[in-house]
């Protein structure tokens, strides 16, 4: 076991000289496996998507989720998944998602985060909540958008889908 250990140290600054080197996509996948933090946050990022600009969309020019709207000054458009992927951490620690007890609760609570629905504030008030009634929660918040404001409805199947895909991942733990 030792021995084990003492490669595995070894190795360490030998990958964090070549790290940079590697491709941006290498890094990112590289730091979406380093922990379950960082699996949500990459998880969240692919349900995000690419590069769009819709006009109905109240984010306005948007990438992997950031937009322009709270990111006025950052260059959307040429926006790279490790820039986006530093965000996201910004989003985890301002949203206090480690103070939600349950992974699976923390990934709901994380995308709400990033999609604008009810905050991990809420989710923590009746901790006897399961996973599943914050999708439920979930689902009512987006109901509520397209009543108060129809033109959203363009979204409301694509949130949806993005609710599917989370009952999908905590499904399988």
């Amino acid at each position: 076991m030792l021995k084990e250990i003492s490669a595995l140290t070894a190795a360490i600054p030998i990958m964090i000289h070549f790290w940079p080197q590697m491709p941006e996509e290498a890094r990112f996948q590289d730091l979406c496996k380093a922990s379950v933090k960082n699996e949500i946050i990459c998880s969240t990022m692919a349900k995000e998507g690419g590069y769009s600009n819709n006009p109905d969309d109240p984010g306005g020019e948007t990438k992997y989720g950031i937009s322009k709207r709270y990111h006025p000054n950052l260059d959307i458009h040429t926006l790279t998944k490790l820039q986006a992927f530093d965000i996201y951490g910004q989003y985890w620690s301002n949203a206090h998602i480690d103070q939600i007890n349950g992974i699976d609760k923390e990934r709901i609570a994380f995308d709400a985060a990033i999609n604008g629905s009810p905050t991990s504030e809420e989710y923590s008030k009746n901790p006897h909540e399961t996973a599943n009634d914050l999708l439920k929660i979930r689902e009512l918040h987006y109901r509520h958008v397209v009543a108060k404001r129809p033109v959203m409805k363009k979204f409301f199947q694509g949130w949806m889908n993005r609710l599917k895909k989370l009952k999908a991942e905590i499904g399988s733990r």
